[in-house]
């Protein structure tokens, strides 16, 4: 399956709140998508970061601005979009 991996201060910073692994797993159970904790070394600072794995049916979770919004709609701490459909002004006739 696909996966993103977020630094967890990142995740945390546009999530607008603090994130446990296990507070995290909870909400990523209800919302669909599996969630790992993990840190990779770099020269020597050790990064920490979430990887979230969702199925390939929502590639639209694959980018963490898009993830996180999502996230933030799902927990009603951000409004879903609103579309405006307007009348069609031209008309094709095949």
């Amino acid at each position: 399956m696909p996966t993103i991996k977020i630094g967890k201060q990142r995740f945390n910073k546009l999530m607008g709140q603090e994130f446990t692994l296990e507070k995290l797993e909870d909400l990523g159970f209800e919302y669909g998508i599996e969630v790992e904790e993990d840190k990779e070394t770099e020269g020597t600072t050790v990064v920490e970061f979430f990887r979230f794995e969702c199925t390939n049916n929502r590639p639209d979770l694959l980018c963490e601005s898009s993830l996180t919004r999502s996230l933030l709609m799902y927990l009603e701490k951000a409004q879903c979009p609103t579309i405006k459909v307007l009348p069609a002004t031209q008309k094709i006739i095949v």
